[in-house]
């Protein structure tokens, strides 16, 4: 497997490039992704919303989190709560393919439900990932 490396000037650039590779890919195919907090995420997703809302196939991208606060999902430290604002709100996706980490029930439990979630769902990531060229 081989992969590529991208660098781009700005985030605009980047969101820009990322919403024409998701527009592509989710065509015709089902799209694992998984997100992140911070403020290049937030810049990426307020750019998808203006300018890919229409464009890119939602119902055929599953969207999980990379890492989540130990706060309610309203918080404004939640990551969730920062996507949603930042995309979920604003695009036409299922809610099933929205899979969110519990962070205000954020227990042993909830981190061994979503890894089994992600082991039932996301099956063995290294054999679904794609050159990114």
């Amino acid at each position: 497997m081989s992969y590529s490396k991208k660098v781009f000037d700005n985030k605009n650039d980047l969101a820009e490039w990322f919403g024409h590779y998701l527009l592509k890919i989710s065509k015709d195919k089902k799209v694992n992704i998984f997100l992140a907090g911070g403020n290049t995420p937030k810049a990426i997703n307020e750019y998808l919303s203006k300018n890919f809302v229409d464009k890119i196939n939602w119902k055929n991208i599953n969207l999980y989190f990379g890492d989540e606060r130990a706060v309610p999902s309203n918080s404004s430290e939640s990551n969730y709560n920062m996507t949603f604002n930042s995309l979920l709100k604003n695009i036409n996706i299922p809610a099933k393919n929205v899979f969110m980490i519990k962070g205000d029930n954020f227990k042993d439990s909830e981190n061994e439900r979503y890894a089994n979630l992600l082991k039932g769902n996301v099956c063995n990531v290294e054999e679904n990932i794609n050159n990114i060229d």
